[in-house]
C-alpha cells in the first residue's frame, strides 16, 4: 500500500519536506520530540508543557492533526506544493 504524502519545497532555499497525510504515528509513539526533530521549536515546547500537565495524553490527541498543522505552517512560511 502506497503511503499518501505531499512534498513541499521552499523556492528561496530549495529545501524540501515530505509530509504524510493523516494520523501521525510518529507523534503517537515519540510525543513532543517530533516537532523538535522537524525544527518546529514553538510547537515542541508548547506540546512538552501540555504533555507534562496531561501525562502524555496531549500527544495522543495532537497526533490526529499534527501532519495537517505542520504542512499549513510550512505553507505560511512560503513553501510551495511540489506534487
Amino acid at each position: 500500500m502506497k503511503r499518501k504524502e505531499i512534498t513541499l519545497y521552499n523556492p528561496q532555499t530549495g529545501e524540501e519536506q515530505n509530509i504524510r497525510i493523516g494520523y501521525s504515528f510518529t507523534m503517537f509513539f515519540f510525543g513532543f520530540f517530533v516537532p523538535f526533530f522537524r525544527k518546529d521549536w514553538q510547537t515542541g515546547f508548547i506540546l512538552m508543557l501540555c504533555d507534562i500537565f496531561t501525562l502524555g495524553i496531549a500527544s495522543i490527541i495532537f497526533a490526529g492533526f499534527y501532519n495537517a498543522y505542520f504542512s499549513k505552517k510550512l505553507i505560511k512560511k512560503g513553501y510551495k506544493i511540489k506534487n
